[in-house]
């Protein structure tokens, strides 16, 4: 058994005052990293460039929000480069992150729920793209904080020859 986590620091380039971290953190929301995406990881395979596949069914991913309080997420697909996460042996990160459509990029979830994203891989007709395999980078954040907290998945694209 294993768990999975990661720990993201942000350093700030000169310390604060007291008076100014008093005001912070009295007035304002810290990080709330109560939520999370499901999986953490799912493969696609056989994925037509130039044909748009919708993620479905057994490709659905979830945005959990176990709080008592609703909250508004932005979903953004990333480029691999922004996390400290590699791409596993035969996968490369994908060429555009474009290519992972999110219908609604900001959703409100309500408190204690479960909600279904609306994914889709839609990679150009391109004959370099075929029998390729690409790792995505899906990120969620909470959008009513001001220090950023994320969840990501992993998705990983195999397209056909």
């Amino acid at each position: 058994m294993a768990l999975k986590s990661r720990l993201l620091l942000s350093i700030a380039s000169a310390r604060p005052t007291d008076e100014e971290l008093k005001k912070k953190f009295v007035r304002k929301r810290l990080a709330n990293l109560n939520f999370s995406l499901s999986p953490m990881e799912m493969i696609v395979n056989d994925v037509e460039p130039g044909k748009k596949m919708p993620l479905k069914d057994a490709h659905s991913v979830k945005l959990l929000n176990p709080n008592s309080e609703p909250y508004d997420f932005r979903l953004m697909s990333i480029s691999v480069w922004e996390t400290t996460i590699a791409p596993p042996p035969g996968f490369d990160a994908t060429p555009d992150p474009k290519w992972l459509e999110i219908e609604k990029p900001v959703m409100k979830v309500k408190p204690d729920s479960i909600s279904a994203l609306k994914l889709a891989v839609n990679m150009p007709k391109l004959d370099w793209l075929k029998g390729k395999r690409y790792m995505f980078m899906l990120r969620a954040e909470i959008l009513q904080q001001d220090i950023p907290a994320y969840a990501y998945v992993k998705i990983f694209v195999e397209t056909k020859k």
